[in-house]
């Protein structure tokens, strides 16, 4: 007879309210060489005094990775650790985990009191959503004075410049990898009027089981399923003022833990699921006490659940549900 048991596990659930003066989130609007993530000012990649490295969207695009993990695998000074095809868990100076704090638009994703082991969050953000990725090695950036490690932020796309007089635009695009068999679809409609811009995009990805090269065959435990969302809209009162509204969610289906293959009959996430969603005020008029202002209010949701059958317990499937 099967047992179940149910496990319920507190998660980073909230929101955050700060004024701070901005150090650059509209990385947009910047120059491919420009780092935002190290001072509270932009500065060029070889003039700050910390060690960082900047993915830009060409570098995305010419890489033509699957996922987050994958394309930093190819990063100088970072190791991804990956124990399932639907994971990967950054190692940045020998830290991993908790000191390793993961940013979306300057909102963090992980903390560093939540998750002691490897984390694999990098994969519930989805690839074809990020502008750039900005990674400082190291403890001393402005976004954190606790990341022993250092922290990846990751910037993600929003509407046209202002002044492209495109009122309604799109893209789609189809990815297909013959080693998992796997097929991405994405697409994406962007704009701006003269108060208004917005960026929307959806992602589809399904994989199946790896086949290895030579005579590897094919990797049990790796396939899983993937969708994926974002919105991004912009409100501007003035030239100075903006409102900015962000919300993206991916969830990942009957995803494996490879590692697991063999001394376990089943060890699967299903779902893995991340939420974040941020409103903001920004204000660059410049005072007395402030050259700008920023008020951001940031909700992040993360759902997690697991089952696992035991080889010596084949009749008990057990559930952990973390949210």
């Amino acid at each position: 007879m099967s047992q179940c048991k149910r496990m319920l596990i507190p998660c980073a659930l909230g929101t955050l309210l700060a004024v701070v003066p901005i150090f650059g989130q509209l990385s947009q609007t910047g120059g491919a060489s420009l780092v935002y993530s190290v001072n509270r000012t932009p500065e060029r990649t070889f003039e700050t005094s910390r060690a960082v490295k900047v993915i830009t969207g060409e570098d995305i695009w010419r890489l033509n990775a699957r996922n987050i993990p994958e394309l930093l695998m190819e990063q100088a000074g970072l190791f991804i650790q990956q124990t399932n095809y639907g994971g990967g868990s950054p190692i940045i100076r020998g830290f991993i985990g908790k000191d390793i704090l993961i940013f979306v638009d300057g909102v963090k994703v992980n903390t560093a009191t939540y998750r002691y082991g490897p984390i694999q969050y990098l994969s519930t953000i989805d690839l074809n959503i990020v502008e750039r990725i900005e990674i400082v090695r190291g403890v001393q950036s402005v976004l954190s004075s606790y990341s022993l490690g250092g922290i990846i932020n990751i910037i993600t796309k929003r509407g046209p410049a202002a002044g492209s007089k495109k009122a309604i635009g799109g893209s789609a695009f189809s990815r297909y990898s013959s080693a998992d068999k796997g097929v991405t679809e994405h697409a994406a409609l962007y704009g701006e009027t003269k108060r208004f811009r917005y960026y929307g995009g959806a992602t589809y990805r399904k994989s199946k089981d790896v086949k290895g090269g030579g005579d590897a065959g094919v990797q049990p435990w790796t396939g899983y399923d993937e969708m994926a969302g974002d919105l991004n809209f912009d409100y501007f009162l003035s030239n100075e003022k903006t409102f900015t509204l962000n919300y993206m969610a991916t969830e990942q289906n009957e995803v494996p833990r490879t590692d697991k293959f063999g001394s376990e009959l089943k060890y699967m996430f299903d779902p893995q699921r991340l939420q974040l969603g941020k409103l903001a005020f920004q204000d660059l008029t410049e005072r007395a006490w402030a050259d700008f202002m920023r008020v951001t209010l940031s909700w992040n949701r993360q759902d997690e659940g697991l089952e696992r059958i035991l080889k010596d317990k084949p009749n008990t499937s057990r559930l952990y549900n973390d949210d």
